[in-house]
């Protein structure tokens, strides 16, 4: 430091109060430049980039980037723990998922069990049935072999349209159709008189099952059968007759059997369309005639 003398002491006092100031300010801009700006606040700076200015830019660009640096670490923080949570969410939400699918599969298969038991129940049950049937009807046809009649017109008419048990969901089949065992048991049982036997064989005859269609032997049958008072033989010697178009016979037996049965009066009564009141009238004395012919019998 040096001292600038001159003869007038008033600008020589001045002279030093201003080299001292500066000096101080050259001082404090070196050793603590945080002060600098209070201390230069309301002096004239020159317009170049004074160490003010240098030193304000330094301390804002260490101030943002350490604020840029916390701002990024709080970022990271809070992104860590969004996804913390999101990840414990998602493992709560597979849980669960995991323990509803364990939950159906555990009552899907309770269910399926209950199902197969009730199934394994209800077969079992349907087979005893079956095998009950089977016994029935073996019985049957050993009395049928033995020349029971009766039992011969009963296994004739099982062969003939088969012996089913029916349940809930299913049909099962005991005896099969058999148009040729039903034949042969029907034609046995006839031969020893059984009336429904020999109907049985009339409507085989007139429709062709396993035979042929053959309207002679059918009204033989049907006779047979209607002769003993079988009402399903008068009522077939009826519609055999009412097809060949002799309506005095048909008439007759539509009328006989029309004492038992709803559907031969209305048979009866739509064949007198067809006939003239002369054949009405032999028609109802043919049927007097032999109601009263067995009545005697």
């Amino acid at each position: 430091m040096f001292l600038i003398v001159t003869t007038d002491a008033y600008e020589g006092y001045l002279m030093l109060i201003t080299q001292l100031l500066l000096t101080f300010i050259l001082l404090a801009l070196t050793v603590t430049p945080v002060y600098a700006d209070d201390l230069l606040d309301g002096w004239e700076i020159p317009k170049s980039k004074s160490m003010k200015n240098r030193v304000k830019e330094k301390v804002l660009t260490w101030d943002e980037e350490f604020k840029k640096r916390q701002t990024k670490k709080l970022e990271r923080s809070r992104k860590s723990m969004r996804e913390e949570k999101r990840s414990e969410r998602r493992m709560k939400e597979f849980e669960s998922i995991i323990s509803e699918d364990k939950k159906r599969r555990e009552e899907k298969e309770k269910e399926y069990k209950r199902r197969l038991e009730k199934k394994e129940k209800e077969d079992k049950k349907d087979r005893e049935i079956v095998e009950k049937e089977k016994k029935v009807f073996e019985k049957e046809r050993r009395l049928a072999e033995q020349g029971d009649a009766d039992a011969q017109a009963m296994i004739g008419n099982v062969y003939q349209y088969g012996k089913k048990i029916f349940s809930f969901k299913k049909t099962m089949i005991v005896v099969s159709i058999d148009f040729k065992e039903a034949i042969k048991w029907y034609k046995l049982s006839a031969a020893q008189g059984n009336a429904e036997a020999q109907y049985k064989l009339g409507e085989m005859y007139q429709h062709g099952h396993e035979v042929l269609q053959d309207f002679k032997e059918a009204i033989k049958w049907y006779k047979l059968s209607a002769e003993q008072g079988n009402v399903n033989g008068q009522f077939g010697l009826g519609e055999i007759y009412e097809i060949l178009q002799k309506y005095t016979k048909s008439h007759k037996w539509y009328n006989i059997a029309g004492r038992k049965t709803e559907m031969a009066r209305k048979q009866r009564d739509i064949v007198e369309k067809e006939m003239t009141p002369t054949q009405i009238l032999k028609a109802q004395k043919l049927a007097k005639e032999w109601i009263e012919e067995h009545k005697k019998k």
